[in-house]
């Protein structure tokens, strides 16, 4: 009766929406359903135009966004940098604040034949799992009023470890392929602590390491002067396919019992995830080389996605993302440093995967930023700001109120090379 007890009340703390109530950290209250949030990648340049970027062409800079562009490798360029977040999340209970600093995605590209065959390796994140509640609550056994403390946390998330070719098939279409390593490892912990020595405090961890393998396809296609001599138009599409996942699943359950003793029980099994399959086609527009539009869409198959069980939870849906926005390129005259920068902004709106009390979590994101080329050809540094909204305070979920800042760089071999003629 105990821990049908026990059970009842930490499976309570949850469906109340009780995430916000006293403590909250990590960056997402949602992530702590299946195998955490998606963390779309997002290209250096991309970023800030509210889009992954897999139809925009850039010699200065690397991205994991299409494959296909690996084909317009100039310079062998390595890719990185940092990023900074804060998340103000609240519900109809309270509020609380977190920050958190994280490294971006890494990538080297490596030009085999100039402009025509390319190669990448990185690595970037898939999902994340960080969240973390603290919840004094109470219940009613009897007579007996019953005070205790329920903790959930969670951490870890997917990684991919990826190498890709891009290929110019002819001067206007190219076609990338990369596949990849998938693996990481999440985990999940419950502890409930009584006050009345009448009840056993307890802790559970769930353990759930992957690791699988993943193929993307890319395709991109140019076509130059379409209304006059100075535009063009381009059209990207990447399909990643769904990614089987061998898992490992270790639970460890630790129980107080008289006399302060602890008791350990470990269960151990083994099945397979499936990560949804990723579809994402954009489409850019350049009416002269001051201005540039991009479009895209991105759809995810949640709704086919399997957990360690086999089974598809009834919280997940399929997920679109719709993005686009503008980049602005100065003619360069003058002396002002202004006129070197590339100013950026864009907007997107993401449906989510999850669906909880029938509403669905949705994000609203707003976007801008600079790129600064360096004078070192194929060389740039690239801001970004994201600021939006995820979820709502209705049928008692967390409304999340998000601020990310990014500085990503693009080193190109002629950085370290020395100039003989300034």
């Amino acid at each position: 009766m105990k821990r049908i007890l026990l059970t009842g009340m930490l499976l309570a703390s949850i469906a109340s929406g009780a995430a916000a109530q006293n403590q909250l950290r990590g960056l997402s209250t949602y992530s702590y359903l299946g195998v955490g949030m998606p963390n779309d990648y997002r290209s250096s340049f991309g970023a800030s135009m509210g889009v992954t970027g897999v139809a925009l062409s850039n010699r200065v800079g690397t991205s994991f966004a299409n494959p296909a562009l690996y084909s317009n490798a100039y310079f062998t360029t390595a890719g990185g940098g940092v990023s900074y977040r804060n998340l103000d999340a609240k519900d109809r209970y309270g509020r609380s604040n977190n920050s958190q600093a994280d490294a971006l995605a890494l990538q080297l590209v490596f030009p085999i034949v100039r402009e025509k065959i390319g190669f990448s390796f990185g690595m970037l994140p898939v999902t994340e799992n960080s969240y973390s509640f603290s919840n004094p609550l109470q219940s009613v056994n009897g007579t007996d009023t019953i005070r205790y403390i329920s903790t959930l946390s969670g951490s870890g998330g997917l990684n991919r470890l990826e190498a890709g070719i891009g290929v110019q098939v002819t001067s206007w279409l190219s076609v990338g392929y990369s596949p990849s390593l998938v693996l990481g490892t999440i985990r999940n912990s419950q502890s409930v602590f009584f006050q009345s020595i009448g009840y056993q405090s307890f802790d559970k961890e769930a353990v759930l390491s992957n690791i699988g393998f993943g193929n993307r396809f890319g395709v991109f296609a140019l076509r130059k002067s379409l209304f006059g001599t100075r535009d063009y138009v381009a059209l990207g599409a990447v399909a990643s396919l769904p990614v089987d996942l061998n898992s490992d699943l270790l639970e460890k359950e630790s129980q107080l019992i008289n006399g302060g003793a602890q008791q350990v029980r470990n269960k151990l099994g083994r099945g397979q995830n499936q990560l949804p399959g990723e579809y994402t086609v954009g489409l850019t527009y350049s009416p002269a080389s001051s201005w540039l539009v991009t479009a895209e869409v991105l759809k995810q198959d949640w709704a086919s996605y399997k957990d360690f069980n086999g089974a598809t939870p009834e919280y997940l849906k399929n997920r679109t993302r719709v993005g686009g926005g503008v980049q602005f390129v100065p003619d360069g005259r003058g002396e002002s440093i202004f006129n070197r920068f590339l100013y950026r902004a864009g907007m997107s709106y993401d449906s989510g995967h999850l669906e909880l009390s029938n509403t669905g979590i949705s994000t609203v994101l707003f976007s801008a930023g600079l790129g600064i080329p360096s004078r070192a050809p194929g060389s740039s540094l690239d801001l970004s700001l994201d600021y939006g909204f995820r979820g709502t305070t209705s049928h008692d979920l967390v409304r999340e109120q998000i601020f990310t800042f990014r500085v990503a760089f693009n080193l190109s071999e002629l950085m370290f090379l020395q100039r003989k003629i300034d």
